[in-house]
């Protein structure tokens, strides 16, 4: 054979081989006895999951074959309405699970790095464990398991690896103060990554709501802002508060059951009093607006009704520190608050007091 063809060979070959190994693998053998879908997905711009890859089992086996990423990437593997991370890597991955071992992801650094507290002893012993104990005995168990992980992950906070020290980041999905002070670090590491971005926001909106809750006092002026009713148009806040004696700011969502229990005390108090300067201004935080609408017309408000939700824009909730619902502030004539969270009796005897002469 000539020699130069015996060269193209051998380097078609090897770049054969290449080619090959370029490909990623995930394993998956999953002791349930019935077949099922299995999901890939990585978290897209909008922090939805985006599928990229779905395949069935067979007698709990599958395998998915891709290319994988430019960087090390976490993505979630999804099936029978459960999500477990995995990272996609270079490198070949196996995931492994029973109700007697539990799960396992091995195959690459950093999910062996990441995973590897499943393969722990004590996690084996809680596994085999659950399947004899009793209710409470096996949500101590869970518990457990639930500390092993956590440890973990927070012991991988300060690796020298960036990637490790995000991945370890959400799986703690930044619940501890050892992992919200890295926040800074991984918005310079990954300026793109879409979790961190909204990591980063929420705890901006936190500090605002923070902030903005030492200033909802008794004593303390309103801050002004619009919101919109069920036409659409805006509805300035401040012009109704200076307009009126006394206005009841009313946070409320059509989901919350306690806010419509106290919805369903005003109607009375409001017929009562609003010939005497009293004004309610109901604001729902309904993220779906349609809900709010429905919930609208159920209730069948007669005072003012609009609509703003939490993190958009004039958000009533870092304005006014809201972090949870039912929430109500008393002002006077003056935008001055004069009672925090007050019931329908409280409205009653303090109103006939000052408005009813």
């Amino acid at each position: 054979m000539n020699k130069k063809v015996l060269v193209l060979l051998m380097l078609l070959f090897v770049s054969g081989l290449s080619c090959g190994n370029d490909k990623m693998i995930i394993v998956g053998n999953v002791q349930i006895d019935r077949d099922f879908e299995v999901v890939l997905s990585i978290i897209g711009d909008d922090l939805k999951h985006q599928v990229i890859a779905t395949t069935k089992s067979i007698g709990g086996k599958f395998r998915f074959e891709m290319e994988p990423f430019e960087k090390p990437t976490m993505a979630g593997l999804s099936f029978l309405g459960s999500v477990r991370g995995i990272i996609i890597e270079k490198r070949d991955v196996t995931y492994d699970y029973s109700h007697t071992e539990g799960s396992l992801v091995k195959g690459g650094f950093y999910n062996d790095l990441l995973y590897s507290w499943e393969s722990s002893p004590r996690v084996k012993e809680i596994f085999q464990s659950l399947g004899n104990a009793d209710r409470n005995s096996s949500n101590a168990l869970r518990r457990e398991m639930q500390k092993i992980q956590e440890e973990h992950m927070k012991g991988l906070l300060g690796h020298s690896d960036p990637y490790v020290k995000l991945f370890a980041f959400l799986e703690l999905r930044g619940r501890t103060d050892d992992g919200m002070t890295l926040l800074d670090e991984l918005q310079k590491e990954f300026p793109d990554n879409n979790e961190i971005k909204a990591f980063i926001n929420m705890r901006e909106s936190s500090r605002k709501i923070a902030e903005a809750a030492k200033k909802v006092a008794v004593g303390n002026k309103l801050i002004d802002f619009s919101a919109a009713a069920i036409d659409g148009k805006s509805v300035k806040f401040s012009e109704h508060v200076y307009k009126n004696k006394y206005t009841l700011l009313e946070i409320w969502a059509s989901w919350c059951a306690p806010c419509r229990k106290a919805m369903k005390t005003f109607p009375p108090l409001y017929a009562k009093f609003q010939d005497s300067g009293f004004e309610i201004f109901a604001i729902s935080v309904d993220e779906d607006k349609s809900k709010w609408e429905v919930a609208s017309k159920e209730i069948k408000m007669p005072w003012i009704d609009v609509h703003n939700i939490f993190g958009g824009q004039n958000d009533v909730g870092e304005l006014y520190g809201i972090t949870s619902i039912p929430k109500n502030i008393l002002f006077d004539s003056s935008g001055t608050i004069v009672a925090l969270d007050v019931s329908a009796d409280f409205l009653d005897k303090f109103l006939t007091e000052k408005v009813i002469k």
